[in-house]
């Protein structure tokens, strides 16, 4: 049996506190684990984007599993945040839980769900059991210094909306199509930076900032020299820092940036896969269009005009 969450769950979720597999690097970085706030946000305001289902065995013979998945402001997918307990997560149930939480996400009406567990893990498994595939992989970097002792190598400018032509060509360039199939470059240019060299766009920075940290997702051109003084002009450019770390994502094909952070200081998190799973998602047309399959996928037929209309409204904003 499925079920969205119910106050009567609480002591629940207290025991399994300590025992969940969190998906999400971004929101873990910026908002925290979301574990026991994001789940009572689900139950007391279904329109903050936060889902939370419980999946319980008639027979009882698995203890109940829960799962989560929220949406970010301005995004057409959703994160599946975590799963616990994690030491449960290869039964039936599973399967279940995330075809759940799968539905919720086509009621938001997102293309797909994301998870990026630890690569080869079991929970990889399991997700790969359920649907998801890979798309890329990538590695979290923490870094405390903020280098206000030296001075500022490479200046980097808040990205104006005439910056985006550059942008998205640097983006095209670096980024491999399949990624792009899921992480279109916005138009937006909230929270981003760019750095240019003789006039020609060197790289670029995207920020989501949280209570807990800030997350940090460059794009530089590999022909850039001297990338660890860029990296700390990036690093010096950002605002409103205070005291919070940067967890800079590094994608697989980005990796040549990784010796530069470690001779900064940074930490690395292990090798993380990214996977995807597409919804098919109809709408009140009922003409379907099949987006292309990837890793011996089938395709997923999505609604024609789902896929002519124009961007949806935001989502509900967590914890900003």
């Amino acid at each position: 049996m499925i079920r969205s969450f119910d106050w009567l769950d609480i002591p629940l979720l207290h025991r399994y506190r300590d025992k969940g597999i969190y998906l999400s690097s971004v929101i873990l970085a910026t908002r925290g684990s979301l574990f026991a706030p994001g789940v009572l946000l689900s139950f007391i305001s279904p329109a903050s984007g936060v889902f939370t289902s419980i999946y319980s065995n008639d027979q009882g013979s698995h203890p109940p599993l829960i799962g989560q998945i929220v949406h970010l402001e301005g995004e057409q997918f959703g994160r599946i945040s975590f799963l616990a307990p994690a030491d449960e997560l290869d039964c039936f149930g599973t399967n279940e839980l995330l075809r759940h939480l799968t539905l919720k996400a086509g009621e938001h009406n997102d293309f797909y769900i994301l998870a990026e567990p630890e690569d080869r893990s079991s929970t990889f498994q399991v997700l790969r059991q359920a649907g998801f595939t890979t798309y890329t992989r990538q590695r979290i970097w923490k870094l405390s210094n903020h280098f206000t002792e030296q001075k500022k190598p490479f200046e980097w400018q808040y990205a104006s909306d005439q910056t985006f032509f550059d942008k998205n060509t640097l983006y095209n360039n670096l980024v491999p199509g399949l990624v792009q199939q899921f992480e279109p470059l916005a138009k937006d240019n909230h929270d981003s930076y760019v750095q240019y060299q003789n006039d020609q766009l060197t790289g670029f920075v995207e920020l989501i900032y949280g209570h807990r940290g800030i997350w940090v997702q460059p794009f530089i051109h590999p022909d850039v020299e001297n990338i660890e003084k860029h990296l700390i002009g990036m690093i010096q450019s950002i605002p409103n820092r205070r005291d919070l770390p940067l967890y800079i994502c590094v994608r697989t094909y980005q990796s040549w940036l990784e010796h530069a952070l470690e001779n900064l200081g940074a930490e690395s998190s292990s090798l993380q896969a990214v996977m995807a799973r597409r919804l098919a998602v109809r709408d009140r047309a009922m003409n379907t269009i099949a987006l292309p399959k990837i890793e011996g996928q089938t395709e997923t037929p999505i609604s024609l005009t789902q896929a002519q209309r124009t961007p949806k409204a935001k989502a509900g904003n967590i914890g900003k």
